[in-house]
């Protein structure tokens, strides 16, 4: 029953805080644009509503990778107490927490997002080379255990979740260009009208 209780915990409380986020950021991502009613006349049209899907859905994604920081910091400090191999869980850790952040900040349009992103694929990308390696020294000496299957399957899922944030990176700075541009031409109305 506790098992069920924390998994309970894990998935509505990511949901929910999600949910809150997506929510009462939505009017940050709200974009108009100027377009001809007829040669005479403009007018705004709202062009966009919120966070593109992709952006949500990673958004989503890095806050439950965020929230397996809490197992992994318990494990962690198990570890030390076994000839210190909770240190290397430390990296593992420090991602976890950066993406969970990121997934806010992806919501709220933050400038850094953008930035964050692309360093914390990188990172990831890193750590799960070594994830990767260990599991493959793991194999050579004892075969395909638990503990390998287990790293090997945490390493795919993060390596899927690099590229996503990759991805989100890419879509920011697009986000950013074309919200420059509409500025740079008074094409749209101005931010205070946009983020109202």
């Amino acid at each position: 029953m506790d098992a069920a209780l924390l998994l309970a915990c894990f998935i509505f409380g990511g949901l929910t805080t999600y949910t809150i986020s997506e929510r009462r950021n939505r009017a940050r991502w709200r974009r108009f644009e100027r377009r001809a009613a007829d040669p005479a006349r403009t007018r705004a049209v709202l062009v966009q509503r919120r966070a593109p899907a992709t952006i949500r859905r990673t958004a989503l994604w890095s806050i439950y990778m965020g929230q397996m920081a809490l197992p992994g910091g318990l494990l962690a400090l198990l570890g030390l107490f076994v000839g210190g191999l909770g240190l290397i869980s430390i990296p593992g850790m420090v991602l976890a927490i950066r993406i969970w952040r990121l997934g806010y900040a992806m919501l709220r349009r933050d400038p850094r997002a953008e930035r964050a992103a692309l360093d914390l694929q990188r990172f990831a990308v890193r750590l799960n080379v070594v994830t990767v390696a260990a599991a493959v020294v793991l194999c050579a000496f004892e075969g395909f255990g638990p503990l390998s299957l287990v790293l090997l399957g945490y390493a795919a899922v993060s390596f899927a979740h690099a590229a996503a944030m990759g991805r989100c990176a890419k879509l920011l700075a697009d986000d950013r260009l074309v919200r420059a541009r509409c500025d740079r031409l008074s094409q749209c109305p101005a931010h205070s009208e946009a983020h109202g």
